[in-house]
């Protein structure tokens, strides 16, 4: 069988159709692409969060030292009424 001839028509025609279907392509490719002002309101939205965070950790940090003070503190407690009740109980026989 012979070759058919490429005419420079049928060439011009073959590659309008490429360009054609890639900018079809490319056009839904970017269909659910988020705009420069979506990422602006994520970019707030990320920066608050950031802030809120900060903000946070700041609290902690002025809430947490006195709050183990007293957990310190508690402890002894306990310590302290654990070694009585042992003593109260050996007295009266309940000892281990």
């Amino acid at each position: 069988m012979a070759k058919k001839i490429m005419t420079i028509e049928a060439l011009a025609r073959i590659t309008q159709n490429e360009f054609s279907g890639l900018r079809k392509a490319i056009n839904d490719g970017f269909e659910n692409t988020p705009s420069k002002g979506d990422l602006w309101e994520i970019q707030a939205d990320i920066r608050h969060g950031f802030k809120q965070v900060g903000e946070d950790i700041k609290e902690v940090k002025v809430v947490l030292p006195p709050t183990l003070r007293a957990v310190g503190k508690l402890e002894l407690d306990v310590k302290e009424i654990t070694k009585r009740l042992e003593r109260v109980e050996r007295k009266v026989g309940l000892g281990k």
